[in-house]
Order: C-alpha cells, then structure tokens, then sequence
C-alpha cells in the first residue's frame, strides 16, 4: 500500500467522524447555554458565560476525536492486510468451535 493510499484511508475517515462530532457540537452548544444560563439565574452572584468557553470545548471535542480516529486510522492502514485475513479466519474458526461444543451449531 502505497503512502498516499494511506494518506487517503485515514483522511476519509477522519472527515467522516468529524462531520459527526460537528453535528454533535451544534447540537450541543445551544441547548447546554439555555440550561446553563437557567441553572445561574438562581444564583445571588450571577455571571457571564463567554462564547469562548463553548468555543473551548468543541475545539477541545474536535483535537480528541480528530487524534483517536487518526490514530487508529494509521495503525490499520499500517497493518498487514494478509495477516488480518488469517487473525480473522483463526477467530471464526474458535467461535465456530465454541458453539459447536455448545451444541447451538
């Protein structure tokens, strides 16, 4: 596999995942500043939420997934894809003995 074969694995994967966490922080940001600012209105000393605080946390959102899905996305775009077969032929073998010796086969 060529290095921008692997270059192009883990960017789909990456672009897909963080669409996903994009959604989620759209989602999220208005509906936890309405309860925010519900839950300290009840307070004597009230204060000021920043947008940079929101800001914050979807950025730090998307640095996380963005390395866990890269991360992965690398280590099996590294791996040999023979091997994979045969790690995968090896596990159906067992389960298929496993429920065989159950008698669910």
């Amino acid at each position: 596999m060529t290095t921008y074969c692997r270059f192009g694995i883990t960017t789909l994967l990456s672009i897909d995942f963080i669409k996903l966490v994009l959604i989620s922080i759209v989602l999220a940001v208005p509906i936890s500043w309405y309860f925010i600012n519900s839950w300290l209105e009840d307070f004597a000393y009230r204060i000021h939420v920043s947008w940079w605080t929101f800001a914050l946390a979807g950025i730090s959102a998307l640095v996380i997934a963005l390395v866990t899905v890269s991360y992965q996305a690398i280590k099996a775009a590294l791996q040999n894809p023979v091997y994979l077969i045969k790690i995968i032929k090896k596990q159906q073998l067992c389960l298929k003995r496993i429920l065989k010796s159950h008698g669910e086969i």
